[in-house]
């Protein structure tokens, strides 16, 4: 007879159009159901093999093992068995990988901004990356971010704007993150999570002139770098600590959709290029041109006030700079559709499940 023996993943059974004979002392293969091991008719957990990320039972391997010559397989239903079996420890693997994409928006934080934290000028976000579920609470992940940052003190306090300066500048990160889910998915749809890593980050702020002409600000050392004793240059790639927080649905059990709010712990002052005080101005002017004197102080734009002392306050170093974030987020588990096209299973609708059916509410 022609028997559903063979569980692998997302619910589903196996269908060889195997047909089997088999001893009396076994229970029936087809007696088997997605339901807990505990209740009668039903295969005990130890009879199977489990899956390393959910628990997820697989097949009734036992009987295989035990009774090699109870199964005639026709040839075509032999090699998909012989792929499956070889293929097991890579589908272990591959089960817990996933490909997430994240989109949203990313601000900054510093001297050009009135407050810490606000959707006020920010730019679009967006991240490609991988994530590996190491334990059903935790996970390892990777993403690559390509965002804009800018801050302008004409959106600022009265005194910011008397100061008139402003920066933008493309900013590209690599992070490396672990993920801690409060809750396990293989008990619930939902969880919100923590996040803490490291990262690296390259950034390269400007400003514009009137005709709309990018003017960089790093090579102008508009507060004196490397020609003012302790006045040090700034690198444009450094490290981050990544931190947040998040919240993720299963759509099913290979998609999840979330929402990430995420911080960047910056080491520098010179995201925007301001964090101290004003450099000499014959000491700027010689040692590199107008055009640093012209941008290390736009004041004289507005009101055409004068340059000022050397020492006067032009930001503050005691509060360092940053970025933030909020994103939606998308997961989704890739190789289980590869992997049902190499055995020949259906890949289309998927079950609206997580985890292993037997332990989830």
């Amino acid at each position: 007879m022609s028997i559903k023996w063979l569980r692998l993943i997302s619910g589903r059974l196996l269908v060889f159009n195997a047909h089997l004979s088999y001893i009396k002392e076994l229970i029936p293969l087809d007696g088997f159901k997605r339901v807990p091991s505990q209740k009668t008719g039903v295969y005990r957990k130890k009879d199977y093999i489990k899956g390393l990320l959910y628990g997820n039972v697989i097949c009734p391997f036992k009987e295989l093992l035990l009774y090699p010559n109870i199964v005639r397989f026709n040839s075509n239903a032999m090699k998909k068995l012989f792929l499956i079996i070889f293929c097991i420890p890579l589908l272990a693997g591959a089960q817990n990988f996933h490909f997430s994409g994240r989109l949203g928006l990313a601000g900054y934080q510093g001297d050009l901004k009135k407050q810490s934290v606000s959707l006020s000028q920010t730019h679009i976000m967006g991240s490609i990356g991988v994530q590996y579920d190491l334990a059903e609470h935790i996970a390892a992940r990777s993403y690559l971010t390509l965002t804009s940052i800018r801050g302008d003190d004409k959106k600022g306090t009265a005194s910011m704007q008397q100061r008139n300066l402003n920066f933008r500048t493309k900013l590209f990160e690599w992070e490396l993150t672990a993920q801690y889910n409060i809750f396990s998915l293989n008990d619930k749809w939902w969880t919100p999570y923590l996040f803490a890593g490291i990262g690296i980050y390259h950034f390269k702020p400007y400003t514009k002139d009137s005709a709309d002409n990018k003017i960089f600000l790093k090579p102008l050392s508009t507060e004196g770098q490397e020609f003012i004793p302790g006045a040090t240059s700034y690198k444009l790639t450094d490290i981050c600590i990544p931190l947040g927080v998040g919240f993720s649905y299963a759509l099913n059990e290979d998609m999840r959709l979330g929402l990430e709010l995420g911080y960047r712990k910056v080491f520098t002052d010179y995201l925007d290029d301001v964090s101290t005080t004003y450099v000499d101005k014959t000491a700027l002017l010689s040692a590199r041109g107008q055009t640093a004197v012209d941008y290390a102080w736009r004041t004289d734009e507005i009101n055409g006030a004068p340059y000022p002392a050397a020492k006067t306050t032009r930001g503050n170093p005691d509060h360092k700079d940053g970025y933030y974030y909020i994103a939606l987020t998308y997961t989704v588990r890739y190789f289980f559709d590869k992997y049902k096209q190499i055995v020949g299973l259906p890949s289309g609708r998927k079950d609206k499940k997580v985890g292993c059916p037997a332990t989830r509410n």
